[in-house]
């Protein structure tokens, strides 16, 4: 069996995120202390149960699956475009070590190899991590 190229993992990133919709806007400021519960509150949705339920119903990784690998992608994309994660999590009132703790966590590597690999390996991490809870039809 062959690897996935390039333009198949982007299509499947794409087309989760696309099924995410409406939960995007809960993620956009990366910040970690996120909660199901607090998404599912925002979402006017009655507990975090029902956020699972819902993720579920989409064809989704459960929340802390979903948010992680987002929140990695999206981490790296800002160091490829010249961002520090240093600077960037500081300036936010943040310790960076969280970041890098985070990163070493999710993926057992430290913050400067991931940023040699780039996002697109984040995203093919991504979808590998994703794929027993999207539907591939």
């Amino acid at each position: 069996m062959t690897a996935p190229d390039k333009a198949d993992i982007s299509a499947q990133w794409d087309a989760t995120l696309a099924l995410c919709g409406d939960l995007l806007p809960y993620l956009a400021e990366l910040r970690l202390s996120v909660s199901a519960t607090q998404v599912a509150t925002a979402m006017r949705l009655p507990n975090a149960d029902a956020l699972r339920r819902l993720l579920l119903k989409r064809r989704l990784p459960p929340f802390r699956v979903l948010r992680d690998w987002y929140y990695l992608v999206r981490m790296l994309e800002r160091a490829e475009r010249g961002e520090d994660l240093g600077a960037w999590s500081m300036q936010r009132g943040d310790y960076a070590d969280v970041y890098y703790r985070f990163v070493a966590r999710l993926t057992g590597q430290r913050w400067g190899k991931l940023v040699q690999r780039g996002s697109a390996w984040a995203k093919a991490g991504a979808v590998a991590a994703w794929a027993p809870y999207v539907d591939e039809t």
